[in-house]
């Protein structure tokens, strides 16, 4: 099977869909730094301990998205090889408005009938990431 995916894709579609949580971090940061240089020695210890914290908690977060969706075999599919299936075999696929796996399941499963169903509804998923 080609390489369907480009290097890091995952981990870009969850800074993308939720680029809002970075960039309150980023901001969060900034205030806090700008804030800590007026305090007393105490306070901006502790100041800086909660910018390690945001900056520890987003880089963990980002590490194991990567790994998830990047490094593991979750989108090579390895994890479906144990199914078998016989040539015109029906399979269905539903998502959410953002579907990563219908070509891949097409390309692995050539000799398949696949039916991909989006249930994604911009009028009633207003909300946010």
């Amino acid at each position: 099977m080609d390489k369907l995916r480009k290097p890091f894709q995952g981990t870009w579609n969850i800074i993308r869909f939720n680029w809002h949580f970075y960039a309150l971090a980023v901001a969060l940061v900034v205030v806090v730094l700008l804030i800590a240089g007026n305090l007393n020695a105490p306070l901006r210890l502790a100041s800086f301990f909660l910018i390690f914290l945001i900056i520890v908690a987003t880089l963990i977060s980002l590490g194991v998205s990567c790994y998830i969706y990047d490094f593991s075999e979750l989108y090579k599919l390895t994890w479906l090889d144990k199914l078998r299936f016989n040539d015109g075999e029906k399979i269905i696929n539903i998502n959410a408005g953002f579907d990563e796996t219908s070509r891949l399941l097409k390309e692995k499963f050539q000799n398949s009938s696949l039916s991909v169903f989006d249930f994604y509804d911009p009028e009633k998923h207003t909300e946010v990431s």
